[in-house]
């Protein structure tokens, strides 16, 4: 590392400068450029991750202290047990705060004065210790907000914004003012003692407004970066007032954000901050560094930020107008108003915390200084002008929820019904008007799948309304409107309970494609859920253009003082009512729910007022179009003579519906159908709808596996998924959509993961109710020897899923496979190994019933797996008990390896969100959580009585099939390929299924109809 540092620094010395020495105190976890703080010491670093910094500033003849961070600035000592660090920071010309110290130094109300109240310039390396908002990570308050995001761009090129600063002289830009060469790039850590090689992450950009009377200089300026136009370099003046969750602060001295070094990836917290400038962003540092221990020439104020500009405003609503205005200090500040100063707006910026029409205009600032003056631009507030009330007007949905057709609950404007999920008619009680729902707060709820093109998720509109009744207790996190997505957990709009139960508030939680939440649980101040009740819940969103969205919350027709600033993108795809649907559900609703409407429009005040007093009545009717929105069988492959279930959702108003020319309309209720199948050969399906002289039709495929033994029926091969993602088959889920993904090895397709995350397969008919014994056979393949902080989970569930946390324990009866060093008993042995937890609360257990050392998994070996599970009875309060079996392919007889475990599946825990245990295993789970390093998963099979002791299916390897040809052999076309299975369609595009009979090289085709098309498959 010392010499790797030495070269890093030889590229980004700039020998031409000749700076005034500066005596800089540099605060970081390390105590000296050549010793690392012990953790990281101990991940592999022989000098300071930070070191780069330090190493520079001497190099260009600075004087540089290292201070460790301390916590509790205010009453911190230095060693010597007398000089408070405090004062001994003050000493200095100037102080650096690295990247590489903990935020949580930085947040408590007596340090965060304390560093604030300290006049020296401080160069604020560090994003995270720079927020200012309403959560709990609130910090120095240099910005406005807590979100982050990180620049994870290989070389980072920054916007300069104002372009006359001392800081930019010398950096070579572009006519947009983005900078020619690189600022920062991402850095490869190299652990010492290892050799292991970990690319970290970017910058770490917080991306919301600087604090009020700062500006900013520069933004992430390079296309595609996380962060895009967030702040990397920002200056606030002394004598601002900041502001966090603590309180307010006056800042004793100048603040310069200069955001640089790498955040920790697969390594220590203590190995953030790693040195990642290049040339110019290391010249940009010592003109920073100059720039504040050194006297300037006056600099006159310029205005960073455009004024935005906003319509479709409301009264009430609040705007903020702020120019950014970067200069020296003081400043005067003056408003205008349509060309008017405005009395006593004097501040740098203009706030109006609730809008009425009388501030309708156009809008500007003037800024003078000892250097000269400047203004801002020009912007304007309008207001959105109502129509005539009519609550039927451009209404989308309405739910009445008063009665139960089939499986649904019907839209009457839109057709787009609910689902009932463990629901049913036995669930409506008196409502708000008419009929209601009663929600049990464990697993039932309402659901709807948005196809492309619906005008749901209603969140999609620019602008929009949603309407419900709710009656119910305070309870912790519930939601009853809620809108997500089938793969990303992060997407999220939720109306519900208070999140922690304080009282019966309304919460509001908006987090968008990123996993950035604004709000991040906003409550009401008026109660909705008070247990016997009805209460009228109306939330109203509008976008006011330019990335901006303003938001009103009413309760029984009274607007909420509650104020928040909504956010996007949010890529949805579910509408749900009574709890959260991703990829499965959680966060059950205990109450009743009524009357749940939506428009894609604003409702005005009196139109709220109407919903008070009335349901809607004469509702519109919006025609749809035909639409198969699912039609797929249960699993992808049977083996011969097996059954499964095509399951299939259209338009509920279809007049007929078949299935290969077969009339299944019987089988359709309100658009729901399903018919069971059984095949001895592979087939395609096709169905088609029909209504008013109008058809669509949409194909799926079943295939058969043969040579399987008895007693085994097939979860999936994935010889019928398409190479990459696994989502994208239709049959499994992935709580990120791009965990699972499908890959060649020797010659079958496979699974692994590729992300942190869960993918999961609903089992349907196959699940394994109480007191039912099965067998889960797969094969798996090591992952890579180098992995490290790694672990892939397999096994059968019944926990609902949003992330790779939530189901790393309390999970239920699976196996871990992870690698690592093995030398419990003093026998080094280094690879990957089979664990198992015994019992709720324990540990992995990576022993076993081996001999010890546990043998290591060999490279690029199959091996077979079987998992015996007894799923039991709760209602006895039994635990599921299990035995994992493992056998080399073609090796010695399997062998056990857990036997008569305990399932960790804690029948006690009922998690606020997820739930607790439920009766039925109903998921083939496997999970991931490196990018990088997974195993390989094939052949799962399910047992179809008791346990199973064979081996299913011979692993087969194959070759590529080779191209085709096709030659004409008389009135026959000759089909030959070098390898693989022969496949037809009448479809060039698909899908293919595998010729009867698995026919050899070569193959005769009589022609008969329009078209065939073949393919090989491996």
């Amino acid at each position: 590392m010392k010499t790797k540092l030495s070269a890093l620094l030889s590229t980004a010395l700039l020998t031409t400068l000749s700076l005034p020495a500066a005596n800089i105190a540099f605060v970081s976890f390390h105590p000296a450029d050549d010793t690392p703080s012990g953790a990281a010491a101990t991940a592999g670093f022989t000098n300071a991750p930070d070191a780069g910094y330090t190493a520079l500033l001497s190099a260009n003849g600075h004087n540089v202290t290292r201070f460790v961070t301390v916590d509790n600035l205010d009453t911190a000592l230095l060693p010597d047990g007398v000089t408070p660090v405090s004062e001994a920071l003050a000493t200095n010309d100037l102080i650096i705060i690295s990247r590489s110290v903990p935020s949580g130094h930085y947040q408590v109300l007596g340090e965060v004065t304390a560093w604030s109240s300290l006049t020296n310039p401080i160069l604020v390396l560090n994003g995270y210790i720079t927020r200012g908002g309403t959560g709990g990570g609130s910090r120095l308050g240099l910005t406005t907000g807590e979100t982050m995001v990180d620049a994870n761009v290989d070389e980072l090129r920054l916007r300069i914004l104002f372009t006359s600063h001392p800081i930019f002289a010398g950096i070579s830009r572009n006519s947009t003012n983005l900078m020619i060469n690189p600022y920062a790039r991402r850095m490869t850590f190299t652990n010492a003692n290892t050799g292991a090689t970990t690319l970290q992450l970017g910058i770490s950009i917080n991306n919301n407004p600087i604090a009020a009377g700062g500006g900013v200089l520069a933004t992430v300026g390079t296309p595609g970066s996380g962060g895009l136009n967030g702040m990397v370099i920002g200056e606030i003046p002394a004598g601002t007032t900041v502001i966090n969750q603590g309180g307010t602060y006056l800042l004793g001295g100048k603040r310069l954000v200069f955001l640089t070094g790498s955040r920790e990836s697969g390594i220590t917290t203590e190995g953030a901050g790693i040195y990642d400038l290049l040339a110019d962003g290391a010249q940009m540092f010592l003109n920073a560094v100059t720039y504040l221990t050194t006297p300037q020439p006056p600099l006159a104020p310029e205005a960073t930020l455009p004024l935005v500009s906003a319509t479709n405003l409301v009264e009430g609503d609040a705007w903020t107008f702020n120019p950014g205005i970067v200069g020296d200090s003081p400043r005067t500040y003056q408003w205008y108003k349509n060309g008017l100063p405005i009395p006593s707006a004097t501040n740098p910026t203009l706030v109006f915390t609730s809008l009425t029409a009388s501030d309708a205009g156009e809008y500007q600032c003037f800024v003078t200084n000892a250097g000269g003056w400047t203004s801002s631009t020009l912007a304007r507030l309008d207001f959105l002008t109502f129509a005539p009330a009519s609550i039927t007007n451009q209404l989308i949905s309405y739910w009445p929820l008063d009665s139960v057709q089939g499986t649904k609950s019907f839209d009457l404007v839109s057709t787009y019904d609910m689902n009932l999920i463990n629901m049913s008619a036995a669930d409506l009680v008196p409502g708000k008007w008419g009929n209601a729902f009663q929600f049990n707060g464990t697993n039932a709820y309402l659901e709807r799948i948005n196809n492309p093109g619906d005008a749901l998720p209603i969140y999609n509109n620019p602008n929009f309304t949603v309407s419900l009744w709710v009656q119910g207790v305070p309870q912790t996190d519930r939601r009853v409107f809620s809108e997500g997505s089938l793969v990303n957990a992060n997407s999220l709009f939720n109306i519900g309970t208070h999140n922690t139960a304080a009282d019966g508030t309304v919460d509001i939680f908006i987090r968008n494609d990123g996993g950035t939440a604004s709000p991040n649980h906003a409550h009401s101040v008026q109660w909705a859920f008070d247990g016997g009740l009805w209460h009228n819940i109306v939330y109203v969103q509008r976008d006011v253009g330019n990335g901006n969205i303003r938001a009103q919350l009413w309760v029984d027709g009274i607007l909420d003082p509650v104020v928040f600033t909504p956010i996007r993108p949010l890529t949805l795809q579910t509408t749900t009512i009574g709890a959260i649907r991703r990829a499965s559900a959680s966060a059950w609703y205990a109450g009743l729910i009524d009357e749940v409407a939506v428009w894609d429009r604003a409702l005005s005040p009196a139109e709220i007022q109407i919903l008070q007093v009335t349901a809607i009545t004469n509702p519109p009717v919006r025609l749809q179009p035909l639409v198969v929105s699912s039609f797929k069988a249960d699993v992808p492959a049977v083996v011969p003579g097996g059954s499964t279930v095509l399951r299939w959702e259209v338009n509920r108003d279809v007049e007929q519906v078949t299935i290969n020319g077969v009339d299944v309309t019987a089988n359709t209720l309100f658009g729901s159908g399903s018919l069971s199948i059984t095949q001895n050969v592979s087939s395609s399906y096709v169905l088609t709808i029909s209504s008013g002289g109008n058809s669509l039709s949409r194909t799926t495929s079943v295939a058969v596996v043969t040579g399987v033994a008895p007693n085994w029926t097939i979860l999936d091969n994935f010889e019928q998924a398409a190479l990459g993602n696994l989502a994208n088959s239709g049959y499994w889920n992935d709580t990120a959509g791009n965990v699972g993904q499908v890959v060649s090895v020797n010659g079958n397709r496979a699974l692994r993961t590729v992300a942190t995350g869960t993918s999961f397969l609903n089992l349907r008919d196959l699940s394994i109710q109480e007191n039912q014994a099965c067998t889960l056979f797969f094969r798996v393949i090591a992952g890579a020897g180098n992995a490290s902080a790694v672990t892939n989970i397999v096994g059968l569930t019944d926990k609902s899923q949003r992330s790779y946390g939530d189901a790393y324990a309390n999970i239920g009866s699976v196996v871990y496979f992870a690698p690592f060093t093995n030398d419990l008993v003093g026998v080094e042995t280094n690879g990957w190994y089979l664990g198992a937890r015994n019992f709720p609360g324990g540990g992995i257990d990576y022993l076993g019933n081996q001999a010890l050392p546990q043998p290591a998994l060999e490279d690029s070996v199959v091996y077979n797996v079987w998992v015996d599970i007894t799923n039991a009875s709760m209602a006895e309060f039994i635990y599921d008990t299990f035995t994992v079996y493992i056998q080399k392919e073609g090796g010695a007889p399997r062998q056990p390896l857990f036997s008569d475990y305990t399932s960790d599946r804690d029948l006690l825990l009922v998690d606020v969100i997820l739930g607790g245990a439920a009766p039925v295993l109903d998921k083939l789970i496997v999970l991931g959580n490196n990018a990088t390093f997974s195993a390989v998963f094939d052949d799962f099979y399910l047992s179809t009585g008791g346990y199973n002791s064979t081996v299913p299916i011979a692993y087969q390897t194959s070759q590529p099939p080779g191209e085709l040809s096709a030659t004409w052999v008389g009135n026959q076309i000759q089909i030959s390929w070098e390898n693989g299975t022969l496949q037809s369609s009448s479809n060039v595009n698909g899908p293919y299924v595998d010729v009867p009979g698995n026919p050899s090289s070569p193959h005769l085709v009589t022609p008969s109809g329009e078209r065939l098309f073949f393919r090989a498959r491996q």
